[in-house]
């Protein structure tokens, strides 16, 4: 039987209209999560590529660590070309998307099917 891979949607944590309290018992518990799985195989971030990135996304970003993770920006089919540059320029490690014109579907698809693959199956590391 192949192994299972699951694909799991943590609270957000930015535009969430919560008490403070319970956004932090949400963070405790997120993170509580993601101590806790040592078969993670990594974290993807999906942030709207037409805002800044806030103070609460570098602190999610400082608090993930050296986690395997994706900052996927999406709804990259809404900036022009200067803007999607600047953006890169910025934050090169992200991934831009676009559901609408699949910009970055294939290398998102790509390197979670790299994350996924047995380490012995790994061919290069990303």
């Amino acid at each position: 039987m192949g192994s299972v891979a699951r694909l799991v949607d943590l609270p957000g944590y930015g535009f969430a209209r919560a008490p403070h309290a319970l956004r932090r018992q949400w963070k405790d518990l997120v993170d509580a999560y993601l101590q806790s799985r040592p078969t993670l195989a990594g974290i993807v971030v999906i942030m709207d590529a037409r805002h800044p990135f806030t103070a609460l996304d570098e602190q999610l970003l400082e608090w993930l660590g050296d986690s395997r993770k994706l900052v996927l920006l999406s709804k990259a089919d809404k900036l022009s070309r200067a803007e999607q540059a600047a953006l890169m320029k910025t934050y090169g490690d992200a991934l831009l998307f676009s559901s609408t014109t699949r910009q970055g579907v294939e290398e998102g698809r790509n390197l979670l099917e790299s994350w996924l693959q047995p380490a012995a199956e790994i061919k290069s590391p990303r």
